[in-house]
């Protein structure tokens, strides 16, 4: 392996024998996976216990290295770290010859190469800077940090994802950059007023300030936009919302910048607040935040920490309460009584219960080391206590003993009453989870695969939801089946699982720092990443609508985890290539590469799933009337014979009515719902009727990629590989042609069919108004081809999405508005829904995305960023001080305003 390594002029650094544990060798060894581009781990039985290769594995990870793990002897038997066992291996035993498994070895080095190294450079700078005691002068600054920032924004999707420190210093380095812009106008002020002063031309200097002025304050306010972007490629949407709301504000003061600048400013803003969920961060802890809970009013917060404090919020941040728990030793849980008067919270080996006033009421000892997990019974007459001295306590809140419950062969890390009946459940590090009676009587022991960090009961307490060390969230019957295994595995434990109050949600946290939550079918709904280190508890809101976090970077954090603007919907297992709106009904009808069609109601549940006779669905139509919806595609790849079906528009089949060519690509119904237009990979153009006679045959010349009526039924026009026409219908004849060396993916009639919009694969966006004899082109309109197109109802803009992942918006003249974008891989098709408010976007990341566009409009954004905000900027201790007032004379946002409130 060496050898051919050298030979390909690949530098490689390997321990040949098992390294001391000594500072020294731990620090190279470290310095030599910091400045590595991939890290390949051998896998062997010796290998998989190695602690100290374990322990490079460990900082490999925590460098987000490139992970290539590669087999050279049999493991089995042996445990494998989740980290390599969700990654392919490269295998050089069994059937693999050593040179076609090192060939694969060296495409998978040379993967996305260009990006990792970019990767590797940055995390040195920010290594660098850390080791100088996070100095400013270490930072990025000027062109260097723009250029940082913009690759950032490119290339957001690849992996591996950037580190937390990574994220820090390019933050970090914006926020210094802009303080240095800020002065350096200031300066600027300064030496043109002494000129002023000193010269007496007051007038030609005033103007050359004043132009000096105009260009630091556009300077300052792309500066800003670019940090708002790059703080969304950093996963920190919070961030960014404030730097676009800076930015935002800026620009609003300056009426006279007109142009680009203003649709990035408004872009920018609006792409944070389309992605923002984090609605406050709460800081006032000196150390770790082991507990969180919300009261049952949802008016309070209560959090635990090992400063051995609980600390009383509000939600928005202000400081209600401290209690010192009497021995100054740290606190681990919190809870309150479902009366909300009474605080239980765990400590070295005591709990205490406070008055939510302040009152110390009583401690409750007994245990004989750490209480992991305190909590109250449903009537709130009896608390539970879990222990590192591997026993559960019952209690009365009087402090009276009830019960000891004892079983467990580890530390008890946590305890959860039963909702319905007279249950409670517990799980430890014994890899355990036990069901008891509350008289301490043992129903059942489930046997798990890793220690168990937490459990909670569903509030039907039907299920058992469990968190372990090995990032799994597990479902669990209380009789012991297993329900089901939550996907995805978190990369590291999770130390924290809640139900919902209504028991359809899950929520998880742990030591990969991100909040995820699931629908109770395994569903993953949302990631919410912005903790700068391991979280140690998560809850819901009584309402169910925000999400509580407590973590070891000393913050609590509230999620408004359903953002108001977006709605995400997941059910396909495959792309989705289509996506239509049935006007009479405002139904979402979405068609996937894996075959089938889904029906959605408008607020985006799946209503029913078509079954189609093709293996995928390339193109979907509703006819105007809302009665019928048509799909196109290839039987299989075996046959290669394109089909058209027909479905109600309820989604009762209706069959195949049409084959054509090798695969057919497009479909679309005629205004009077009676004709149905497909176009194939032969190129040829058939309309049928709804019983698949064929009425009308046109010839594109190319592979036909689109096919689209005009709204008054007086024009047909397609698109493909290097050809474009447009026929009138009654004569047959072609009025318009255009040949490129590009292909058409997609077009649009805007409502009066005078205009044409197109969608080219060279990233422009054609404009054709039919009195014209040739298009005009918005030129470099996307970062990659442009796969969709579409007027709004009104014909005053028009969206297009592509191979960049974003949705775009244009004035009907083709003037930019605004770009957003939240999918993690290409757009393949958008729809406006009936009365144009919404967009909907269908991507290969097998998701449909609905964008609520009212909020497009800086009278709008301004005062939604700022309300969502105000806790933060109000309360937060660490907020500079001329932040405080950012706000200041915004009107705050309303529901007159038009659109979601803030929960």
């Amino acid at each position: 392996m060496t050898n051919r390594l050298e030979a390909c002029d690949h530098t490689y650094w390997v321990d040949w024998q098992d390294i001391l544990p000594l500072s020294e060798w731990r620090q190279e060894i470290r310095q030599g996976i910091l400045d590595s581009n991939n890290f390949l781990f051998v896998m062997s039985p010796a290998s998989l216990v190695s602690k100290e290769c374990l322990k490079e594995l460990e900082y490999a990870i925590s460098f987000n290295k490139r992970l290539i793990p590669i087999l050279c002897q049999k493991t089995s038997g042996c445990k494998v770290p989740a980290s390599l066992s969700s990654i392919n291996w490269i295998s050089f035993i069994g059937d693999h010859s050593f040179e076609q498994s090192f060939q694969e070895l060296l495409l998978a080095f040379d993967r996305d190469l260009d990006y990792v190294k970019a990767h590797t450079r940055l995390l040195k700078l920010a290594d660098e800077w850390v080791h100088h005691q996070r100095d400013n002068s270490f930072l990025l600054r000027g062109s260097n940090l723009e250029s940082v920032e913009t690759w950032l924004y490119q290339k957001s999707n690849l992996s591996p994802a950037l580190t937390q420190l990574q994220r820090d210093f390019v933050a970090t380095s914006r926020v210094a950059e802009t303080h240095r812009q800020k002065r350096d106008m200031r300066n600027q002020r300064i030496v043109l007023g002494s000129a002023i002063v000193a010269l007496t031309i007051v007038s030609a200097l005033g103007l050359l300030a004043e132009t000096r002025k105009r260009e630091a304050i556009s300077q300052e306010i792309t500066a800003l936009n670019y940090a708002s972007i790059a703080s969304l490629a950093l996963k920190t949407p919070f961030e960014s919302l404030q730097q676009g709301l800076r930015a935002t504000l800026q620009l609003q003061k300056s009426k006279w910048i007109r142009g680009p600048l203003r649709a990035e400013t408004l872009s920018a803003l609006a792409q944070a607040v389309y992605r923002v969920q984090e609605r406050n961060v709460v800081e006032g802890h000196s150390d770790w935040v082991y507990g969180v809970e919300f009261s049952p009013d949802g008016k309070l917060l209560a959090s635990a920490s090992l400063d051995g404090s609980v600390k009383l919020w509000q939600p928005d941040g202000i400081l209600i309460n401290t209690f010192q728990g009497p021995d100054g030793g740290g606190l681990a849980d919190v809870s309150f009584s479902p009366d909300g008067q009474t605080l239980a919270a765990g400590g070295e080996d005591t709990v205490y219960l406070w008055s939510t006033a302040g009152e110390l009421l009583r401690t409750l000892q007994g245990h004989g080391d750490w209480v992991s997990s305190v909590r109250f019974s449903p009537d709130g007459q009896k608390i539970a206590s879990a222990s590192a001295d591997k026993t559960v306590r019952i209690w009365r809140q009087d402090g009276t003993s009830l019960a000891t419950l004892t079983g467990h062969a580890g530390p008890v890390t946590s305890v959860s009453f039963n909702p319905v009946t007279d249950t409670l459940v517990s799980g430890g590090f014994d890899s355990t989870i036990r069901v008891w009676q509350t008289n301490g009587t043992l129903l059942k022991t489930i046997e798990t695969e890793d220690g168990i960090l937490d459990v909670a009961f569903s509030p039907d307490g039907a299920a058992i939801a469990a968190a372990s060390k090995d990032g799994t969230v597990t479902l669990w019957s209380p009789e012991g089946n297993l329900l089901s295994r939550l996907q995805p595995i978190a990369n590291g434990a999770l130390s924290s699982v809640k139900f919902s109050p209504d028991g359809q949600f899950i929520v998880a946290a742990g030591q990969d720092r991100i909040v995820r939550v699931w629908r109770r079918d395994g569903t993953l709904v949302t990631s919410l990443p912005g903790h700068q280190d391991y979280i140690n508890h998560v809850a819901f809101s009584p309402n169910g609508t925000t999400i509580v976090s407590a973590s070891d970077d000393l913050s609590i954090r509230l999620w408004q985890w359903d953002n108001p603007w977006i709605e995400q919907l997941k059910s396909h297992s495959d792309s989705i290539n289509d996506v239509g709106i049935n006007p009479q009904t405002g139904q979402i009808i979405s068609g996937s590469q894996d075959g089938t069609l889904k029906l959605w109601s408008p607020q985006g549940e799946v209503i029913k799933t078509l079954e189609a006779t093709s293996d995928r669905i390339n193109n979907v139509a509703v006819s105007p009337d809302g009665r019928w919806i048509a799909a196109v595609g290839q039987e299989s790849i075996a046959s290669q014979i394109g089909l058209v079906q027909l479905w109600s528009g309820t989604g009762e089949a209706r069959g195949v009515i049409g084959r054509q060519g090798k695969s057919i690509n497009a479909v679309a119904f005629s205004p009077n719902s009676q004709s149905i237009a497909s176009a194939s990979d032969d190129g040829l153009i058939q309309i049928r009727g709804l019983d698949g006679q064929i009425q009308q045959t046109f010839e594109l010349g190319a592979n036909a990629s689109v096919v689209e009526f005009s709204p008054d039924g007086q024009f047909l026009a397609a698109g493909g590989v290097r050809a474009f026409k447009v026929w009138r219908l009654a004569e047959a004849e072609l009025i318009h042609t255009y040949e490129s060396a590009n292909t058409v993916y997609d077009l649009s009639f805007n409502p009066d069919s005078q205009i044409l919009v197109f969608a080219n694969s060279d990233r422009t966006i054609g404009l054709w108004p039919l009195n014209e004899p040739a298009p005009r082109f918005l030129e470099k309109s996307h970062e990659g081809e442009v796969y969709a197109v579409q007027f709004s109802p009104d014909g005053r803009q028009f969206a297009s999405a592509g191979q960049d992942s974003t949705l775009r918006l244009w004035s009907s003249q083709g003037e930019a508005i605004a770009t957003i974008g939240n999918h993690d891989a290409s757009i393949r098709t958008l729809q406006f829904n009936v009365d144009g408010s919404k967009v909907i976007t269908g991507s290969d990341d097998n998701t449909l995305i609905i964008w609520d566009l009212s909020i497009l409009s800086l009278e709008k954004l301004v005062p939604w960023s700022c309300s969502w905000l105000t806790g933060y900027l109000q309360n937060n201790p660490n907020v500079a001080d001329s932040d405080r007032n950012l706000c200041q004379g915004i009107t705050p946002w309303s529901l007159e305003t038009t659109g979601p409130a803030l929960q």
